[in-house]
């Protein structure tokens, strides 16, 4: 469609024509959509990493004991995929 993308670096407007800059365009968004996957997943294992510390140390907080807290345990499991036998 001849449309110009532009990426501001700081100060300064760096422009790509679809038409004349084929290949540059194309490695930008390949290296665009690189950085987004392995931002996901890096955001997707922190935030799993965050839920468990949460999980684990669900007694310190008040009015949560041992028994409400595996109970909550045991919904988190069973909302994501591990099924308990009981």
């Amino acid at each position: 469609m001849g449309q110009l993308r532009k990426i501001q670096r700081g100060k300064q407007a760096v422009v790509f024509s679809s038409f004349s800059n084929k290949k540059m365009t194309n490695a930008l968004k390949v290296a665009w959509d690189d950085g987004y996957d392995k931002g996901a997943k890096d955001q997707r294992e922190s935030d799993i990493n965050n839920l468990v510390k949460i999980l684990e140390e669900l007694e310190s907080f008040p009015g949560i004991g041992e028994k409400t807290g595996w109970k909550i345990r045991k919904l988190f499991l069973n909302k994501f995929g591990v099924k308990d036998d009981e």
